[in-house]
């Protein structure tokens, strides 16, 4: 359950969106101003295998991603971050093009 609590002008629950969608908007390469959750939406949803290949490059950089399934709890730990910016459809087809990445790096 969200609590929101004070965090200068805003709540949490607003700020971790905030974070969510400036994350996402550098992650497609979309303009700063696109910090829209819609738009976002729209650019995820409209790029899945893009965002894919993007976590892909964030579990192959990173230290504690030693094997596949280590690969693939970065990725659900990312998609649960990113919450409601996927909808279900999105989640599947992120998940199946970072699939298809993880085999070819097998």
């Amino acid at each position: 359950m969200f609590v929101a609590r004070p965090f200068g002008r805003c709540s949490c629950i607003v700020r971790l969106m905030e974070i969510r969608l400036v994350q996402a908007v550098r992650m497609l390469g979309l303009p700063a101003g696109a910090a829209d959750p819609d738009a976002v939406r729209a650019a995820i949803a409209a790029q899945p295998e893009r965002f894919a290949g993007v976590l892909f490059q964030e579990a192959a950089d990173s230290d504690d991603v030693t094997g596949v399934q280590d690969a693939l709890d970065h990725l659900e730990a990312r998609l649960d971050f990113f919450g409601g910016l996927l909808d279900t459809a999105t989640e599947r087809r992120v998940r199946a093009a970072f699939r298809d990445l993880l085999r070819a790096w097998e």
